[in-house]
């Protein structure tokens, strides 16, 4: 993501959320939180996108955790 635009996608990600705090929508929160650096709350987030996730978003949500939590950690970007 263009470091230009991580203000407005953390302002359009919370909007999101606040209109629809559903699984998806919080993955997505969670992986603009990595992306700005901030992984504690991207933590946060994405487990909590994952209680919520149906069994098909499963695995990718459970990577993005483990990319987050992971010693070096990585953001979303560039996943397949």
């Amino acid at each position: 993501m263009n470091r230009e635009y991580a203000n407005d996608a953390l302002t359009f990600s919370l909007k999101a959320v606040a209109i629809s705090g559903d699984a998806n929508n919080l993955d997505t929160l969670a992986c603009v939180y990595a992306n700005r650096g901030d992984f504690a709350k991207a933590i946060e987030i994405e487990t909590k996108a994952i209680t919520m996730a149906p069994t098909e978003n499963l695995p990718d949500f459970s990577r993005r955790l483990q990319n987050f939590t992971s010693a070096a950690p990585k953001d979303c970007m560039g996943e397949e």
